[in-house]
């Protein structure tokens, strides 16, 4: 780009057109005694800059991002001149060039006073906060623009007619040290994050003001550091934040990783609702049911002493009466209920009767109430479980091209982590290459909200056809469904299926269907288009956790 079409900046006097350029311009920037150019060059480069001169007559300007995200500076003094343009890597010329200053010009350096510094300096501070429990608050000076600029709600309290106009506002419900990661991200947009509790603090901080980048952030440190160890602790966070991500992680964790859960340290602290959560669950990876019960037992006994009575047999049977249910005792062998329950005190002697009975020949004699009837033993579970919207009864070539899949339902009974899917469409058995067909597509997920609204999701999906069974995918996230709302789930392939291919002719389709403990209700699936009802191939089985 040549220097004709510069447009000039100048630092003492009117704009003027630059006719004869310093030897010293590259490519655009020209520099001199007391002077800066400003140029246009967009059509060559996409930069774009500002300059504004210092009284130490060193001319700073900050960036303006462009299309290529350029990042300059430039500086000119009084005694020769130093001119510095730097760009990023994805600009094709060479366009970073110094000139020395001589040895007699000191270099000065301007401070950058960005928000963080004045963070930490509190320079110019115009609102106090006091945050934390009395006994260990601790105060934090801030900008109310600044604030405001960053958070929906810290806009309300400072701006406008119902504005808080005291310097100083306490804060009682936030722990200090996440109302500190707040501002720090407020004022420098990081986050450093040290613990867990360092995570979920920042969390509510975020929850509170609005910020749901931050909380994001958040979200992830924990999804990336969830343990046994810590399952419970990040569970009761994630159910009292509403975040169903981490809790499709914990209850993973609690199912397949259960006697290091049960044994950890921290799970005699943990809420009755996570221990009874735990009991209640229908897979759990043990080796004996015998480790429900001690852990049961040491958490019961935690309990009394929270509750400050004492932790004699009566009171911790008191404290485990929702618990004891789901305690399967005659899963277990007879040594271990003898060595155990028989001998702890918790059971009384007509139950423990009835188990002995029961365990030395099965159904032999009633099981008393409030005892659970299980004899199978927990073990792991399936990856994910499968609800069945009807079978293939034969198949054949499909009559027209396929690309749209679809279903609705609802659930009754629990709420529900969607994982995946599957629609009736296999390789046609005469079908003989080696490779088979991979396709992608784009799988939508809305929702109607009370209101009468509708909340829509989109996910990317790959999926591969094979012989002797339907086309299943996965999502990438499990998408959360909440009983008794309506769902809509279409996946619309980004190309048409049709070569190789078959479906079936004659579908039994089910109103609904029961797994583990969830009813499944379904709804015909039509999309109204041009006057005329288009069938969509529905969905053959829904792939679910809970």
């Amino acid at each position: 780009m040549g220097l004709s079409s510069l447009t000039p900046w100048c630092t003492g006097g009117l704009p003027r057109f630059i006719t004869n350029p310093p030897a010293f311009a590259v490519n655009g920037f020209a520099g001199g005694r007391n002077k800066v150019w400003r140029v246009t060059a967009s059509q060559h480069a996409g930069i774009a800059c500002h300059a504004a001169k210092t009284e130490s007559g060193v001319v700073e300007h900050n960036p303006i991002l462009s299309p290529r995200q350029i990042r300059s500076s430039i500086r000119t003094f009084d005694k020769g001149c130093v001119c510095t343009l730097a760009v990023s890597q994805d600009i094709e010329d060479d366009l970073s060039i110094t000139y020395p200053r001589p040895a007699s010009t000191p270099f000065h350096q301007n401070p950058i006073i960005t928000p963080a510094h004045q963070l930490k300096k509190k320079k110019f501070s115009d609102i106090t906060f006091i945050v934390g429990a009395p006994s260990a608050a601790k105060k934090y000076t801030g900008h109310r623009v600044v604030l405001a600029m960053t958070s929906p709600v810290f806009e309300a309290m400072f701006q406008g007619d119902m504005a808080n106009k005291s310097r100083v506002v306490r804060v009682t419900d936030i722990h200090p040290s996440g109302f500190e990661n707040l501002l720090r991200y407020a004022y420098s947009d990081g986050l450093r994050l040290q613990s867990i509790e360092d995570a979920m603090m920042t969390a509510f901080a975020a929850k509170k003001y609005a910020l749901p980048h931050l909380l994001e952030q958040c979200f992830s440190y924990l999804e990336a550091n969830v343990n046994a160890k810590n399952v419970c602790q990040i569970y009761e966070f994630a159910q009292s934040v509403d975040a169903p991500l981490l809790i499709f992680l914990c209850l993973n964790i609690m199912d397949r990783q259960t006697f290091h859960v049960l044994t950890s340290p921290s799970f005699p602290m943990v809420l009755p609702s996570t221990a009874e959560l735990i009991a209640s669950r229908s897979y759990l990876n043990l080796y004996s049911e015998f480790t429900v019960y001690t852990s049961l037992v040491q958490w019961g006994e935690d309990e009394c002493k929270r509750r400050k009575i004492p932790d004699d047999p009566e009171n911790v049977r008191q404290v485990l009466e929702a618990h004891l249910p789901y305690i399967r005792f005659l899963a277990m062998s007879p040594e271990e209920f003898a060595k155990g329950p028989a001998k702890g005190g918790l059971l009384t002697l007509d139950e423990c009767f009835s188990i002995f009975m029961n365990l030395a020949i099965p159904d032999c004699v009633p099981v008393p109430p409030g005892i659970s009837p299980e004899y199978n033993k927990r073990s792991a579970p399936p990856e994910y479980f499968i609800c069945t919207r009807y079978r293939g009864l034969s198949y054949s070539p499909p009559g027209r091209p396929l690309r749209v899949f679809g279903i609705r339902f609802s659930t009754v009974e629990k709420n529900i982590f969607l994982v995946g899917a599957a629609f009736p469409v296999r390789l046609d058995n005469n079908y003989y290459a080696v490779r088979q067909p991979k396709y992608t597509g784009v799988v939508r997920i809305a929702r109607r909200l009370v209101d009468g609204k509708i909340e829509r999701q989109e996910s990317e999906v790959s999926f591969q056809l094979s012989k002797g069974k339907d086309t299943a995918f996965t999502l990438r996230k499990p998408y959360y469904c909440r009983r008794g709302e309506k769902y809509e789930v279409e996946l619309q392939a980004h190309a048409l299926i049709s070569d190789d291919v078959i479906v079936p002719l004659l579908r039994n389709k089910k109103r609904e269907d029961v797994v583990e403990g969830v009813t499944f209700q379904f709804i015909p699936f039509t999309r109204v288009k041009l006057s005329s009802i288009l069938d969509i191939t529905e969905f053959s089985e829904l792939h679910f956790y809970c």
